[in-house]
């Protein structure tokens, strides 16, 4: 009886086990590496709404020039950590990273994206969307979300530098190495000063107001290029075999031995 039943339980916390690790989601990090807090994506953002920055070398040195734009510490050595931009492109679409380079080691090859921020342009619309988030092992990237358009209607080279400068024909990708004996290193700064230091600097640079909200649903094109939201299909179920019995077995099977003679 004992050997009946252990099999039985062995398969029943299998099926136990499978069933939690379905359950438990696969794109949620156990722990996230930083806080949302600790880059001030808003400010980036509204530093290029409100024409302050004229090209990416410029936005490097804004966020990395001790404003409270950046404190983020990776390594967790109570330095803040060098911010590098990186960009990206794919087709018309011009894709800067932010990269937290540890200020213990000082190693490029090991930064971490901390946020990144989309420009795509409309000619439809005579407008530049600008999109920016923040990965998911960041605290607070689904709810710190950033969505806002920059009409092209009304604006000369001068109200829009960065823009000008993205779309500006045969740039090059940006590119800038990173020089640990320029950046000058500083301790993180505590909560209650963070705030206030963040709130000055806006005040002081009129900086545009750019509102966060919740990060959208991942969305699919069907084959009418309709865009749907992203829905999670069940995985499909793989149809029981039918029974097998005479008429569906294959007929290639051999002629029973004989034990005797036929006569």
């Amino acid at each position: 009886m004992i050997r009946l039943l252990i099999p039985t339980l062995v398969s029943f916390a299998f099926m136990a086990c499978n069933s939690a690790s379905q359950r438990a989601p696969a794109s949620e990090p156990t722990q996230f590496l930083l806080s949302s807090n600790d880059f001030d994506l808003e400010a980036v953002i509204g530093l290029i709404k409100g024409n302050k920055i004229k090209d990416a070398a410029d936005l490097e040195k804004q966020i990395n020039a001790g404003n409270a734009i950046n404190n983020v510490d990776m390594d967790h050595d109570g330095k803040i950590d060098y911010i590098k931009v990186k960009e990206n492109r794919n087709g018309s679409n011009m894709t800067f990273d932010f990269l937290a380079i540890p200020s213990s080691s000082q190693n490029e090859a090991q930064g971490k994206t901390v946020a990144s921020i989309t420009f795509s342009q409309n000619q439809a619309a005579n407008n530049t969307q600008i999109q920016g988030g923040y990965p998911n092992y960041v605290q607070g990237y689904n709810q710190n979300y950033y969505n806002t358009y920059m009409p092209h209607q009304g604006l000369s080279f001068g109200d829009a530098l960065f823009l000008a400068w993205i779309f500006s024909p045969g740039r090059s990708m940006y590119y800038h190495p990173y020089a640990p004996v320029v950046y000058i290193q500083r301790p993180v700064i505590i909560h209650q000063d963070l705030q206030a230091r963040r709130s000055f600097f806006r005040k002081d640079q009129a900086i545009a107001e750019v509102k966060p909200q919740p990060k959208p649903a991942p969305t699919l094109r069907n084959s009418s290029g309709t865009v749907r939201p992203f829905e999670r299909r069940p995985a499909p179920t793989q149809a029981k075999p039918a029974p097998r019995s005479f008429f569906n077995q294959s007929r290639s099977f051999s002629r029973p031995r004989s034990f005797g003679r036929r006569r």
